[in-house]
C-alpha cells in the first residue's frame, strides 16, 4: 500500500468516514505489518482522544507521556502567554463583526452598492462595442480580399504562362506545317 493511500485510509478510519470493509481490513493488516504506520495511527488516536476531552475552560487536558505530553506542554505555554489572549479576543471580535455584517446584509439593513449607468453611458458602451465589431469585421474582410487577390494573381500568372506555352506550341506547329508543305511542294 502506498504511503499516500495509507494516510488517506488512516484519516477515513480515524474520523469514522464510510470505508469499504475490505479496504478497512487491508488497512489494519497493513498496521500489523508496519510498526511506523501503527505508531503513527496510535499517536493520532491518542491526540484525537485528548482533543475530544478538552474543555475550553481548562488549560490543557491531562495527558500521558509521549505525544500527549507534547500537546499539553505546547498548549500550556500558549494559555499562559498574554499575547495569545489578545489574539483570541481580537479573533473573536472579528468573527462577531463579520457575522453581524452578514446578518445585516441578509436582513436588508445595509444597502448594497448598485451599479448605476446612465442611458447615455450605456448607449456609448453599446456603440463602442458595435464599432469595435465592425472594425474587426472590416479587418477580416480586408484580409480575405487580399488573400483572394493573391490567389487570383497566382492563378492569372499560371494562366498567362500556359497561354505563352500554347502560343509557342502554335508557332512551332505553324513552322512545322510550313516546312512540311515546302517539302511536299518541291
Amino acid at each position: 500500500m502506498s504511503r499516500t493511500t495509507m494516510h488517506e485510509r488512516m484519516m477515513d478510519v480515524l474520523y469514522g468516514e464510510e470505508v469499504d470493509p475490505e479496504r478497512c481490513l487491508e488497512f489494519f493488516r497493513h498496521l500489523e505489518s508496519c510498526p511506523e504506520s501503527k505508531a503513527e495511527y496510535l499517536e493520532l488516536v491518542e491526540t484525537r482522544s485528548l482533543l475530544g476531552q478538552w474543555d475550553l475552560g481548562q488549560a490543557v487536558p491531562e495527558a500521558s507521556a509521549g505525544a500527549g505530553g507534547k500537546v499539553r506542554r505546547i498548549f500550556g505555554r500558549i494559555d499562559r502567554s498574554p499575547a495569545w489572549r489578545v489574539v483570541y479576543k481580537a479573533a473573536a471580535c472579528i468573527l462577531i463583526l463579520l457575522g453581524m455584517t452578514v446578518i445585516a446584509r441578509d436582513l436588508g439593513w445595509t444597502e448594497r452598492a448598485a451599479l448605476e449607468v446612465s442611458r447615455q453611458e450605456l448607449e456609448t458602451m453599446i456603440n463602442d462595442v458595435a464599432v469595435a465589431r465592425q472594425e474587426e469585421e472590416r479587418r477580416l474582410i480586408g484580409q480575405y480580399v487580399v488573400q483572394v487577390r493573391d490567389d487570383l494573381e497566382r492563378e492569372m500568372g499560371q494562366i498567362h504562362r500556359y497561354l505563352q506555352d500554347l502560343d509557342l506550341q502554335q508557332r512551332d506547329a505553324q513552322e512545322n506545317y510550313r516546312a512540311v508543305r515546302a517539302l511536299i511542294t518541291r
